[in-house]
């Protein structure tokens, strides 16, 4: 199961928590909410309640950050300890902070779009 909470912030960014399971029987709910998403220019992306994760849930991901990047948005990832970025090779790609004040602060500046895209090309 998978549960997706929505809400901004006080500074006007997203902020997108899943909580649960990133797998297959979840991947369309995951890839509709961040379809919806995607058109916020600076999004949070929530990790830190998600228990397990399978690549058809990790890919649904990476389309979702992808799909803001090529609209020409920012995303930062939060997620405790770093575990599943670590796993799944997020590292690079988004920035990674562990808690959504952390991400919040990194958002405009360089250390959030100094990360490549999806296709190696660095975001703009």
């Amino acid at each position: 199961m998978l549960t997706i909470d929505t809400n901004g912030t006080p500074e006007g960014y997203l902020v997108c928590r899943l909580t649960g399971a990133l797998a297959v029987f979840t991947e369309d709910r995951l890839r509709q909410a961040l379809t919806e998403a995607a058109t916020a220019n600076r999004l949070i992306i929530d990790l830190s309640g998600v228990v397990c994760f399978d690549s058809a849930g990790l890919t649904a991901l990476m389309r979702g950050i992808r799909r803001v990047h090529v609209l020409g948005g920012e995303v930062v990832i939060v997620c405790v300890a770093n575990a599943i970025v670590r796993n799944a090779g997020f590292e690079g790609i988004v920035a990674v902070n562990e808690t959504v004040s952390e991400a919040v602060a990194c958002l405009g500046t360089d250390r959030a779009i100094e990360h490549e895209n999806l296709d190696g090309r660095p975001c703009a």
